[in-house]
């Protein structure tokens, strides 16, 4: 709070030193067929009815007198129950009739009444506002337009009546019709290209959302729709599109939408910065927020428009403390956070200037007045590439992954050729020329211990000779070194710029696998410890006994969780399957079996017993596959299998029947608790090689799509009506 009383107190000492010159004539405003555009701002004249005691429209000609210029006072922001008089005098300075606009750029004042005068009366010339239904207005526009005419020579007072719910400000324009249409056409250009963006966005974080489901993305969305919408409000677009005949939310929808803006933009912010880790206390005092302000929501829709104005600012002031406090809080602690201090320093700026002109201690101008609106279009691209970032970052993760997993199917393939070897050393010859190819270092040795104080080479594959201290050794036994230069223990005749040492451990051997480069080395240490630990895991098994490498075998075949083939062992066995169906010319069939809220069960039951239901649907469905095809697990909850032998009828029927087994068949609890289950079934069918085994699994996947999206619990077959 002494920030924003300081920031406050800083802008009423420099408008008070360096006050504009708000010095102009409120003399008639003359008119010809030259004037294109003109604000008349300077040329309004202002009364106040703050106890609304002036019943008769005409009787505001009493106070003609108590009128001032309307740029000496102080209006702009009040919200009140009074009623603003504005009055202007215009003259046709030309001796024929001149048409023209008069537009006021606020698009949600409550109401408003524009009369002339004639002959000391005031003429009702149209009544429109905020509270009337859109196809009232005489000139569809987004803003508030009256069409005008003078004759030629004709001098008209023309006044103004304004009530509204929400702040105050008039800014009034008087057009040339066709320039005013030019202009709203240049205008139109630049909201369609803002709203056209923002829209983009939402739809892109939906479909990441959808894809990667992540309460980040989805808090994003919400904030920025509803952002957005409160800038369509701001512009007037909201009251022509989306509410043009509902007036009673359109009074309430400004309110609303700041309170649903504020709320899930710190939300987002929350699970965005990972402030529980980060901050745990400003993350409390985050969730109290939301709480009062999903209460809040409600308060429009029952309480009088002046107090939900008032209210949604208190909100949005409180929402605006909140940001400042992140952003001092998080400052550059994480990648996150420095495109979050980016972005949303930027918004902030905007919704600043927007607030300090809203509480009078800015003038109400383009930039303060649409301030929100350039802050969020460079803050919704700012954080597009914080998402993208982070997309890039999980697509790294992913490299990695390929990269160990690359690692990891090279090693064992070379050990896969060493399965049938008896002979300890053959073993660790080969074992030694695996681990050269795979990190391509071109020397190595493998060193082993043959008693406490002796270490003997007896696999030398270096182009030079080497030479250790061998009470020294014992520092390299704990674990895997991967190290970019000889350490001081070892002796090489040959530079080193790259070595790896892999310590081997079992009963009938202990010593030491060890490659070196002499040229650069391209192995990073995470790729060195992954690959270290691979080698190191299947070296021993290979060593340990042929139960080891059976299972390490079994370990590349199947999921450890659910006993079923794994998804890569899947599609090497489905397309051995595929060749064998096609050369004796038999249908095949392919399912993509997905369980139905399995994401309920584990967020209810937790992840153990998640596990347990999977590996119970699972042995159901390894059952059921026993002797009519192959079964694997796709990821997750999803599962899937080849049917063979099986055209459309057969295989919908089989999975229909499966779908029932599992329907009839609850998962239960030890506590007495069941836990229902149900499957939803994707089916594509292939004959006489008129599919690949992708183009079945694309098919599959449309059809369980269709599934999923169609009430779930249900078969599908891509072929069948």
């Amino acid at each position: 709070m002494k920030l924003i009383r300081n920031i406050i107190l800083f802008f009423v000492i420099f408008f008070s030193l360096f006050p504009f010159n708000l010095q102009a004539s409120t003399q008639t405003v003359e008119i010809t067929s030259k004037t294109t555009k003109l604000d008349l701002v300077n040329n309004l004249q202002f009364y106040v009815d703050r106890d609304s005691v002036i019943k008769n429209d005409s009787s505001i000609l009493k106070y003609e007198n108590q009128f001032k210029d309307f740029i000496h006072t102080d209006a702009a922001g009040d919200v009140s129950n009074a009623t603003y008089w504005l009055r202007t005098t215009l003259k046709n300075g030309e001796p024929t009739p001149i048409q023209f606009y008069i537009e006021i750029q606020k698009p949600h004042l409550s109401y408003i009444s524009v009369f002339s005068k004639e002959r000391d009366q005031l003429v009702l010339l149209d009544e429109t506002g905020y509270a009337y239904p859109f196809s009232d207005r005489k000139i569809a526009h987004r803003h508030f337009v009256f069409p005008l005419t003078l004759a030629g020579n004709e001098q008209k007072d023309v006044y103004f009546k304004i009530s509204t719910d929400s702040f105050f400000q008039a800014p009034v324009i008087l057009w040339e019709p066709e320039t005013f249409l030019e202009q709203q056409y240049k205008n139109q250009m630049v909201f369609g290209i803002y709203y056209g963006v923002m829209i983009a966005m939402i739809i892109y974080n939906s479909f990441l959302y959808i894809s990667l489901r992540q309460k980040t993305y989805l808090y994003y969305i919400l904030f920025l729709t509803g952002f957005t919408v409160l800038q369509a409000i701001w512009d007037g677009f909201a009251s022509q599109w989306l509410w043009s005949e509902l007036p009673w939310i359109a009074l309430r929808s400004n309110s609303l939408a700041i309170i649903f803006t504020s709320l899930f933009s710190l939300l987002f912010a929350k699970h965005f910065l990972q402030l529980d880790t980060l901050s745990p206390k400003l993350s409390k005092v985050i969730d109290h927020f939301v709480v009062i302000s999903s209460i809040v929501l409600i308060i429009p829709f029952l309480l009088n428009i002046s107090l939900s104005t008032m209210l949604s600012t208190l909100v949005s002031a409180v929402f605006l403390v909140l940001n400042i406090a992140i952003l001092i809080s998080v400052r550059t602690r994480s990648r996150a956070a420095k495109f979050y201090l980016s972005a949303w320093g930027l918004l902030f700026t905007g919704i600043a200037l927007n607030l300090l002109a809203a509480f009078k201690l800015l003038p109400l101008t383009f930039i303060t007045l649409y301030g929100p609106k350039i802050g969020g279009l460079v803050e919704v691209f700012v954080l597009s590439l914080a998402l993208a970032d982070q997309i890039n970052m999980v697509k790294e993760e992913k490299r990695r992954e390929e990269r160990k997993y690359f690692i990891q199917t090279l090693l064992q393939k070379s050990f896969n050729q060493m399965s049938t070897y008896t002979d300890i050393n053959l073993t660790i010859d080969s074992a030694l020329d695996s681990l050269m190819e795979v990190t391509h270092f071109e020397n190595g040795v493998f060193v082993k211990q043959v008693s406490d104080k002796k270490w003997t080479i007896i696999s030398n594959k270096a182009e030079h000779s080497i030479s250790f201290d061998p009470l020294k050794l014992y520092k390299f036994m704990d674990k895997p070194y991967p190290l970019k230069q000889a350490p001081n223990e070892m002796e090489f005749n040959q530079v080193v710029l790259g070595l790896l040492i892999i310590p081997i451990q079992l009963k009938s051997l202990t010593g030491m696998f060890m490659v070196f480069t002499e040229k650069e080395d391209k192995l990073n240490d995470q790729e060195a410890t992954v690959l270290a630990e691979s080698f190191q895991h299947l070296f021993v098994s290979k060593m340990d006994q042929i139960e080891s490498y059976e299972s390490l075998k079994r370990s590349a075949m199947f999921d450890h969780l659910t006993n079923l083939y794994n998804r890569k062992f899947f599609f090497e066995k489905a397309e051995e399957i595929y060749r064998v169906s096609n050369q004796l010319d038999l249908p095949l069939s392919l399912l993509l079996i997905d369980m139905d809220y399995f994401k309920k069960i584990n967020d209810t039951f937790g992840h153990m017993k998640g596990d347990e239901v999977l590996m119970y649907v699972s042995s159901k469905l390894n059952e059921a596959f026993r002797d009519k095809g192959i079964i694997g697990r796709y990821g997750g909850e999803e599962f899937i299998a080849i049917l063979q032998n099986a055209d459309e009828i057969e295989s919908y029927t089989f999975a229909e029947n499966l779908r029932m087994t599992i329907l009839d068949h609850p998962f239960q609890l030890p506590e007495g608790i069941t836990i229902p289950l149900s499957l939803s079934i994707g089916i594509s069918t292939g004959i006489k090689s008129t599919k690949t085994i992708s183009q079945l699994v694309q098919e599959a996947d449309e059809s369980l799509y269709y599934a999923k999206n169609n009430g779930r619990n249900r078969v599908i077959h891509k072929g069948m009506n």
